[in-house]
């Protein structure tokens, strides 16, 4: 299977995958794919996962400020991830591209957000361990009621793992000393390597 980047062109093939996996009322409108398709800049991050040339999975998401009240912060929003039976094993892999993009484009590791049904267990919100080995940690987990869609939903925050850097004591330190050790004697030397020229292999 290919990671790719997809392109409006494409919004045809998400419109019908999304339809497998939504109920109507989930389901976003043509010209509203298209819309986040064309995007398409340095803030977008839409990519799809390939099989035989035939468009398996995405992922759609871009540079948002953060769902958290009261905070004026960007992250990513994962806004819609949607992996068929057959492309669950990608998930780590679209992640993964994603976070490369962010580094690659300056943004370094921003916050990740995103909300979704409680049943979507095969989006990254139900696998943290995918996140984790990305270098992410979940740090917030609310259930919220959507009236647009009449259902709760669950939204989720990844923030980077913070690690601390090593340090060194130099205050605690060992000294270690090399005696000299004598030269070989010539002769022996060399009479060494003889019986081991004559030895057979």
């Amino acid at each position: 299977m290919e990671i790719v980047f997809l392109e409006p062109e494409d919004a045809e093939y998400v419109e019908t995958l999304a339809q497998h996996h939504y109920p109507p009322d989930f389901n976003l409108s043509f010209e509203d794919i298209v819309s986040n398709l064309e995007k398409n800049d340095k803030s977008s991050f839409c990519f799809g996962v390939e099989a035989e040339g035939k468009l398996v999975g995405y992922l759609m998401a871009w540079i948002d400020n953060t769902m958290v009240e009261g905070r004026r912060e960007r992250v990513v929003l994962v806004d819609d991830i949607v992996l068929s039976t057959r492309a669950r094993s990608q998930l780590y892999r679209l992640i993964q591209t994603m976070c490369q993009q962010m580094e690659e484009r300056g943004f370094g590791k921003l916050p990740i957000e995103g909300s979704a049904r409680p049943t979507s267990t095969n989006t990254f919100m139900g696998h943290p361990e995918t996140l984790e080995r990305l270098g992410y940690e979940l740090v917030s987990k609310a259930e919220y009621y959507e009236e647009d869609f009449d259902e709760t939903l669950t939204w989720v925050r990844f923030e980077p793992i913070a690690r601390e850097e090593a340090t060194i004591d130099t205050d605690d330190y060992l000294e270690i000393e090399f005696e000299e050790s004598e030269p070989l004697d010539e002769e022996e030397d060399w009479e060494d390597e003889e019986e081991w020229d004559s030895e057979e292999w």
